[in-house]
């Protein structure tokens, strides 16, 4: 018994200790720093660098709607993330810095930012608990491996769609409106899939005022970032960017790194017979893909209307997210950066399993890669057709873990809309 009080006081000198920012927060904040910064200056990266260079290159060449009508690259990303990735390009030749040094050098102050609107967003929390708690999860979120190699190793945007989301939630959390509609307005110059959680942070506010504020300012910003292109070639820029279906990513051998499909038998197993309709079947869920996610998305935004507290947005966020990774074929690792601030708000068990899982697979895959612990190694995804057993079941493990949350998330916003319909048929 006496053991028991004493781990117990141990605990809460602890907890004590991580609710209040001291010299614990810098040391934080050095060892989550010096990973990146050596993985800028001294790693090559994945292949999204180098494809990042070539679209500028061609950009730079041909002119931006060109590449957008078509050519040798696919150019996806919106018009403002192209034209400041070309002046990241035209800033490293002045200084005779390479372009993945300078393209993923500034990642590392978003990470920064992310790092404070995490404190930001968390301390509006109406629990006491969560709010004492905030450093705790900005600094987990900061030493999670999955933040450092997405925004200092890997090369792609990814790390400014979380500090565009964090951003938007707390504002809506602070009941700051504008700034909310500013915050996605901004995240679309960068990339598409931060507007995934527009609906659930829309619905969240509690009157139709303050909707309309954000709304206002989400689309009069976005509207400005993608006007002057638009003005030019409206079709070519909405059905690059808006209308980009996303990429089936697989090994040279047919190998998918993500999507249930991993566990559907492979048309060549299927009886002579039976292939045709197999097939088709198969074809017909990957154009489904879409859909499979936005509904049940749509549906928990839904449900989850009126919730503004800061818990409660994170929370949807995260499990909006958590759809999308579990049930979509269309996937790249990155993705993993757009929610994962987030991912402890589900709850701190489930939060902790998900970074676990997500870096084992990825640190472990990449580190396989790149054969090098430290990622310095060329990243020879295409030489590596047949993965070891304990990457792919790493991860048909984070596949599982993700569509089991996703079906707990479709549960949770179906308990809320029939609590919700049962209180007003009770109080009718």
């Amino acid at each position: 018994m006496s053991f028991s009080l004493e781990a117990g006081k141990t605990w809460e000198r602890w907890a004590a200790r991580l609710s209040e920012p001291g010299l614990w927060v810098f040391l934080v904040l050095v060892a989550g720093a010096l990973p990146r910064v050596f993985w800028v200056l001294f790693s090559e990266g994945t292949a999204d660098a180098i494809v990042w260079q070539a679209l500028v290159q061609d950009v730079q060449e041909r002119g931006m709607l060109a590449v957008y009508r078509g050519g040798d690259h696919i150019l996806n990303h919106p018009p403002m993330a192209v034209w400041l990735a070309s002046q990241l390009a035209n800033f490293g030749q002045a200084v005779g810095l390479s372009f993945p040094v300078v393209f993923r050098a500034p990642l590392f102050f978003v990470d920064l930012g992310t790092f404070a609107a995490i404190l930001w967003l968390f301390n509006a929390a109406g629990d006491s608990r969560w709010r004492r708690a905030r450093w705790a999860i900005a600094c987990f979120w900061w030493l999670s491996p999955l933040a450092m190699i997405f925004s200092s190793f890997h090369g792609n945007t990814d790390s400014i769609v979380a500090l565009g989301l964090v951003l938007a939630a707390g504002a809506v959390a602070h009941q700051r409106y504008v700034l909310a509609g500013l915050m996605i307005g901004l995240g679309l110059w960068i990339k598409i899939p931060g507007v995934l959680a527009a609906p659930l942070l829309w619905l969240a506010v509690p009157h139709s005022t303050g909707r309309l504020k954000m709304a206002a300012s989400a689309f009069s910003i976005a509207i400005a970032g993608y006007l002057p292109w638009l003005i030019l070639d409206a079709r070519a820029v909405i059905e690059s960017v808006f209308f980009y279906p996303g990429l089936r990513i697989q090994t040279t051998q047919g190998m998918p790194i993500w999507g249930l499909e991993r566990f559907a038998p492979d048309w060549r197993q299927i009886p002579l017979e039976w292939r045709s309709e197999y097939r088709t079947w198969m074809i017909s869920w990957l154009r489904a893909n879409r859909l499979i996610c936005l509904i049940p998305i749509g549906l928990l935004a839904f449900a989850r209307r009126g919730q503004d507290d800061a818990i409660k947005l994170a929370a949807g966020i995260a499990g909006t997210y958590a759809i999308l990774y579990g049930f979509s074929n269309l996937w790249g690792f990155q993705y993993l950066a757009w929610s994962a601030p987030f991912w402890l708000a589900l709850g701190p068990r489930w939060g902790v399993t998900a970074t676990f899982l997500t870096t084992g697979y990825v640190y472990g895959l990449y580190a396989w890669l790149c054969n090098s612990w430290l990622l310095l190694g060329p990243w020879n995804f295409a030489a590596q057709p047949d993965w070891p057993l304990l990457l792919r079941t790493a991860r048909d493990a984070c596949i599982l873990f993700f569509a089991g949350t996703a079906l707990w998330q479709i549960g949770v916003a179906f308990r809320e809309e029939r609590s919700r319909w049962t209180r007003g048929g009770l109080s009718k």
